[in-house]
C-alpha cells in the first residue's frame, strides 16, 4: 500500500521489506486519544508521509480530504487507495488555498502536516486555524526541541496538537521486534528521545 520500505527483516535467509510508518503514527494518534471514526481527516501533502497518513486515517476510519501544493499529485495519492476505500477519500485534486476554507476546516477532526513545511522554512502556508473546531487535533510529522512553525498557532488557538516524536519512538520500537523478535523494554526508546529533545515532559 505504501510502496516503500523502512525496515528489512531476514527470515531464514529470506530478506522481507516492511515499513512502520502508518502503524507508528496509528499508535500514536490512538495513545493521544484522537478519536477520528466518521470525522475528517485533512493531511497536507503528497509523499510517503502522506502516504502513511492517509493509510492511518483510513484505519481509524475517518473521511479523508488530501491537501498538497500540486494538486495533481494529491489526486494521484487518492487514486492509489482508491480501491481500499473510495468512499472515504476525497478525489477532487485540492491545493494549499483549502487551508483558508472555512466549511472544510470546521469539519475537521485532525489536520495532518506531512510535508517539510516548517522543516526547511520558518513559516508554515496560510491556514485559518480559527476556522477549527475546538476539539480538532494537530499533528505534525516533524519533530524538534521547539513547536513547530505548523503547531505553534494550533496551541496558541487552543488546540490539541503533537508533533512526530511519538511515531518515531513507536516506529523504533516496532523496528526493533521485527529485528529482534521481542519487544523492547517498555518507555525506554521515547525517555532517550525526549531527554534528547530537552522535553521534561512526555507530550509536546
Amino acid at each position: 500500500m505504501l510502496r516503500a520500505v523502512n525496515c528489512v527483516v531476514n527470515r531464514r535467509g529470506v530478506l522481507y521489506g516492511d515499513n512502520t510508518d502508518a502503524r507508528g503514527l496509528e499508535r500514536d494518534l490512538v495513545d493521544l486519544g484522537c478519536e477520528l471514526r466518521g470525522r475528517l481527516a485533512i493531511v497536507i501533502g503528497a509523499g510517503g508521509g502522506a502516504a502513511a497518513s492517509v493509510l492511518t486515517c483510513l484505519r481509524l476510519g475517518a473521511r479523508i480530504v488530501i491537501v498538497n501544493r500540486r494538486p495533481a499529485r494529491a489526486a494521484a495519492l487518492a487514486r492509489r487507495f482508491s480501491t481500499r476505500s473510495a468512499s472515504r477519500i476525497s478525489a477532487d485534486p485540492r491545493g494549499l488555498d483549502a487551508l483558508t476554507d472555512s466549511a472544510l476546516l470546521a469539519d475537521a477532526g485532525l489536520i495532518v502536516n506531512a510535508t517539510s513545511m516548517g522543516l526547511t522554512t520558518e513559516r508554515f502556508a496560510r491556514l485559518n486555524y480559527d476556522a477549527t473546531a475546538g476539539e480538532c487535533f494537530f499533528y505534525d510529522l516533524i519533530y524538534s526541541r521547539d513547536e513547530t512553525a505548523f503547531l505553534k498557532p494550533a496551541i496558541a488557538a487552543g488546540r490539541r496538537a503533537a508533533d512526530g516524536a511519538g511515531m518515531l519512538t513507536n516506529q523504533g520500537e516496532l523496528a526493533f521486534k521485527l529485528f529482534n523478535r521481542v519487544a523492547p523494554p517498555a518507555g525506554v526508546m521515547r525517555e532517550a528521545l525526549l531527554s534528547a529533545l530537552g522535553r521534561t515532559v512526555s507530550r509536546p
